[in-house]
């Protein structure tokens, strides 16, 4: 085992990675137009994005009841939510 304590940045973007395609220990489900669903963590959202952290610190519905749904008319929306989720994730 490494004494070194740097931080190895490719393997902790691929367990960040992992985090997001398995979901595991998700703690917040996003619904996108009742079809598509991710499930995330609420403290890699945070740490990410002040808006979200703003929200998911709140007494907003969605972070109490771990369910933000989004409805929109346009299919691609879903698309391209899931590219901004995978930036917050993995920066690619």
């Amino acid at each position: 085992m490494s004494t070194d304590a740097s931080l190895d940045t490719d393997k902790f973007m691929s367990s960040l990675t992992h985090l997001f395609k398995m979901g595991d220990h998700s703690d917040l489900t996003i619904r996108i137009n009742n079809k598509d669903e991710f499930n995330v963590h609420k403290c890699v959202l945070a740490a990410r994005s002040p808006k979200l952290k703003a929200m998911l610190m709140s007494n907003m519905t969605e972070a109490i009841n771990n369910v933000l749904v989004i409805n929109r008319e346009t299919c691609e929306f879903s698309d391209l939510f899931k590219q901004m989720l995978s930036w917050i994730y993995t920066e690619k």
